[in-house]
């Protein structure tokens, strides 16, 4: 297990105002694995390609500002385009 934290996950979720539980409905997955993810467990397969879905939902990357101003909205419908294979 990588033991870099990767804030992507924890950003997206709190963009999207949801609980760690909540999260993991959307990528159906546990709220445990949503909890390994933002404290340094690798993205990988399918979870990674949910996560750039919903980045892209969102019109891009979150930063660090957005997370701290979001309104916690749906956006648009998710597109694969510009998602990473």
């Amino acid at each position: 297990m990588d033991i870099e934290p990767h804030p992507r996950t924890a950003r997206l979720r709190r963009a999207l105002d949801l609980s760690q539980s909540e999260m993991a409905a959307r990528l159906g997955v546990s709220q445990s694995t949503v909890d390994r993810l933002e404290k340094g467990q690798r993205e990988t397969g399918p979870v990674s390609r949910l996560l750039d879905l919903i980045e892209n939902e969102l019109d891009g990357p979150i930063s660090t500002a957005a997370c701290n101003t979001a309104s916690g909205g749906n956006g648009a419908a998710a597109s694969t385009a510009g998602a990473r294979p």
